[in-house]
């Protein structure tokens, strides 16, 4: 992800310490996901994590934030934009599918993120990715495959024990 994100400057930082937790954050949302979509319908449960976020995102920002003086209509693009398909369209389907795999399978998968999110921006934002960026992306996908081919055992490739539903 260092190469990918165009540098391998190893310091400690606020940036730093504020990613670490959020993949901390991240991974502990996909394991109570993992549990909770069992058990719950996938479009309460995303209505339940959408409304969740959004009320301890706005008392955050009452607290630390400039409200805006006003909405421009880029704005409220934007903001429709990130909030059906990039939220609680993803969110939904996340809940959906992710009751028939294990976390740790979802999480592997989920680490393609930045390599989608460079390579659209490559295709179709005009951004150009050195060498350095492409072995990245290339060492993202090989852990991704290592992690996911693993030694190769039905163990391995089922870890929660369950038989999944396309095999019934």
């Amino acid at each position: 992800l260092a190469l990918l994100t165009g540098g391998m400057r190893l310091a400690l930082h606020r940036g730093e310490v504020l990613v670490f937790f959020c993949a901390v954050s991240f991974a502990m949302h996909i394991v109570a996901v993992g549990r909770l979509a069992r058990q719950y319908d996938p479009a309460v449960l995303a209505i339940v994590q959408i409304a969740t976020v959004a009320v301890l995102s706005a008392g955050c920002a009452l607290v630390w934030e400039n409200p805006p003086q006003e909405l421009t209509r880029p704005v409220l693009t934007a903001l429709a934009l990130t909030a059906l398909p990039a939220t609680a369209l993803a969110f939904l389907v996340q809940n959906s599918v992710q009751r028939y795999t294990s976390a740790t399978h979802t999480g592997v998968i989920f680490t393609m993120e930045p390599v989608f999110a460079a390579a659209y921006a490559y295709l179709w934002g005009g951004e150009v990715l050195t060498r350095l960026q492409w072995l990245g992306s290339g060492l993202i996908l090989a852990g991704m495959l290592t992690a996911e081919l693993g030694d190769g055992s039905e163990a391995a490739r089922q870890p929660t024990g369950e038989v999944e539903p396309a095999l019934e």
